[in-house]
């Protein structure tokens, strides 16, 4: 069986149609979290984004999902009125706190962070969105808040955190935002808890200032071409956290499936190996939990007979590592 048959197979279930997964994508600009393609159509998403310019849709019926609920307000960790927003050159740098520009100067992006205009937005905790929408739980928590995504996440609360099944961040390693969440905080605060970080994916940009690279950038080359050729430095990360399962006692068999599918959409089969075998023991009736073991094995199998291919990518990357 494919993965995507499987999860469509076991998202079909009463439970799912009873309690259908919920996912949390806060900072939405331009498009909603394309990783979701394969449980969209069984999931109720709720998707935040204060800046319009990108993300004008207020109602979409045919959005791909089962429900979409869509909030034009700022997202903050505490319940107010309203705040001030800073909408800046880009509309992904846009925030409510306040760009860094002393620090950002050193940076070749720092014009993206540039305020155009600094508004009043009215707020909304992610609670009272779950509340307004008739949910509270989150299984799938994804954000992009430029600077406050520890806050957030931290302000659902110890009721809902060890439920979610994957968390989602974008923290930043340099001061790009007054007060911001960085990843050393984030790392500091989720030590201990119900996680583990699944894949970090760091990103760069040049420790250059914009005018420099101007004033030395050769006659009739477009500026985005200098990003081709000069070293870059980390700046932010893409950090994704699977939950341990190990809380799985206060589980439900819809969170424990769940829990499953997440993990084969990570592909982490040997987690769902272990976890689907422990789960049958618990439920031996359900068979469900015969055709994830044996998804499970059949990967686990097959990653022993790929040696070559990746000898070949590995290589591949080093030829384009040196070549870049």
């Amino acid at each position: 069986m494919k993965k995507n048959e499987l999860i469509s197979q076991l998202l079909r279930r009463r439970e799912f149609h009873e309690k259908p997964p919920v996912l949390i994508d806060v900072g939405a600009s331009g498009a909603i979290h394309g990783t979701w393609s394969d449980i969209a159509p069984y999931s109720i998403c709720l998707a935040f984004d204060a800046d319009e310019r990108e993300y004008p849709i207020t109602e979409k019926e045919d959005s791909g999902y089962k429900k979409l609920f869509l909030f034009h307000k700022i997202i903050t960790a505490d319940d107010i009125e309203d705040t001030d927003f800073y909408l800046t050159k880009s509309p992904y740098c846009s925030s409510l706190l306040q760009p860094d520009h002393t620090s950002l100067a050193f940076w070749n992006f720092q014009p993206l962070f540039e305020i155009e205009k600094k508004c009043k937005l009215k707020c909304i905790t992610l609670r009272k969105a779950l509340q307004e929408s008739g949910l509270n739980y989150v299984d799938w928590f994804k954000t992009d808040s430029q600077g406050t995504d520890l806050r957030l996440f931290q302000s659902l609360g110890n009721e809902i955190i060890p439920l979610i099944k994957i968390a989602e961040f974008e923290p930043g390693f340099i001061d790009a935002y007054r007060q911001e969440d960085k990843f050393d905080a984030l790392l500091k605060w989720i030590s201990g808890k119900s996680f583990f970080l699944d894949s970090l994916e760091v990103q760069h940009v040049h420790r250059t200032r914009a005018d420099i690279i101007k004033k030395f950038i050769p006659s009739g080359m477009s500026p985005d071409s200098y990003s081709f050729f000069a070293k870059k430095s980390p700046a932010w990360v893409n950090a994704l956290y699977l939950n341990t399962g190990l809380n799985y006692a206060e589980w439900d068999l819809r969170d424990s499936l769940l829990f499953l599918v997440a993990c084969i959409l990570r592909e982490q089969f040997g987690m769902t190996y272990e976890f689907a075998v422990l789960m049958s023991q618990r439920y031996p009736e359900e068979q469900a939990l015969n055709a994830i073991i044996e998804f499970a094995e059949k990967n686990i199998r097959l990653s022993f007979h790929r040696p070559f291919m990746r000898k070949v990518k590995d290589r591949l990357h080093r030829l384009i590592e040196n070549y870049l």
